[in-house]
């Protein structure tokens, strides 16, 4: 569960600028639009997007996903 943020050239045909948000589901399980940013195709130009990250954390804990993290194994990639 990560926050996705892609940055493409400004080109036709090239997509666009994107980001978006790993909260799927509000706490009563109603599902979310998880779309934070779209830029426009051609436009040139750097886009600012922000991921709470408190927010995000808190998510993680009650979701079912992350009650099956195995943290401690995470030492060996970093």
């Amino acid at each position: 569960m990560v926050g996705i943020a892609m940055a493409n050239p400004p080109a036709q045909g090239m997509g666009n600028s994107c980001a978006f948000n790993p909260m799927v589901w509000t706490k009563e399980g109603i599902s979310l639009d998880n779309t934070i940013f779209v830029g426009d195709e051609l436009e040139e130009t750097i886009y600012y997007v922000e991921f709470d990250m408190d927010e995000i954390r808190a998510y993680r804990e009650r979701e079912d996903l992350g009650k099956y993290r195995k943290t401690k194994a995470y030492k060996q990639l970093v």
